[in-house]
């Protein structure tokens, strides 16, 4: 059994929790006895898991390891998720579901220009506040999904991308593809996110203000008209 580890492990966990959405009262049944236990343990699991994980590595990673962490037997493990490989797409969904979380705190009645420099500071200061999850989603386990277009409503990037759309739609950005600068917003806080992390990880800079240069020179580009080839 898992006892004191997990426990241990579960009060540094750095999970953040999810606005609740609380149905009509019309739609709310009380969960099961059952339910709530499976819901539980299905936690216990993913907590597990991620701590395994940051330690062996995903290439080394497997449910017979995990079992042997938990109370959970390998065959047990299916009844919560279908394979290794769902197991981990969960903890990756799960952390870009706290970052689009956060990111809908950003109103969409600012001017476009003004969210998506919101979008660029809450999504580095997600990622230097989580970094170890932020890895584990962005750099460790690949993206299911084959095309930019194809991203669910509320994800991170569907967000960026809404707000490339009302610039274009409000003649605030030059005419471009919105893809362009929604990929474009996406691939410039994402590296710099990652070189803070990772192999800027022990500079003393102030990354906080510097980012802020780069992304409002970033923007200043959107609005000039794109030069004729």
């Amino acid at each position: 059994m898992m006892g004191g580890r997990l426990d241990r492990f579960s009060q540094k966990c750095v999970f953040l929790d999810l606005p609740n959405i609380v149905p009509h009262a019309s739609c709310m049944s009380k969960p099961t006895l059952r339910e709530r236990r499976h819901e539980r343990n299905r936690e216990q699991i993913l907590m597990a898991a991620r701590e395994l994980v940051l330690e062996v590595g995903v290439e080394h990673f497997s449910l017979r390891k995990l079992a042997e962490r938990t109370h959970f037997s390998p065959a047990s493990m299916y009844e919560y998720f279908d394979s290794k490989e769902a197991l981990l797409q969960a903890l990756a969904e799960r952390t870009i579901g706290q970052l689009g979380a956060r990111m809908a705190r950003i109103p969409d009645s600012l001017r476009a220009s003004t969210r998506l420099a919101r979008f660029a500071a809450c999504y580095l200061s997600f990622a230097r506040e989580y970094s170890e999850d932020f890895l584990l989603a962005f750099l460790i386990l690949p993206c299911k999904r084959k095309h930019l277009p194809g991203y669910p409503e509320g994800s991170p990037y569907a967000r960026i991308l809404k707000a490339a759309n009302d610039g274009l739609a409000d003649g605030s950005f030059a005419p471009q593809k919105a893809e362009t600068i929604a990929y474009g917003a996406w691939a410039l806080v994402h590296g710099l996110a990652t070189l803070q992390i990772t192999h800027l990880k022990n500079h003393d800079v102030d990354f906080e203000a510097e980012d802020k240069k780069t992304v409002a020179t970033w923007l200043r580009g959107l609005h000039s008209k794109p030069a004729k080839d």
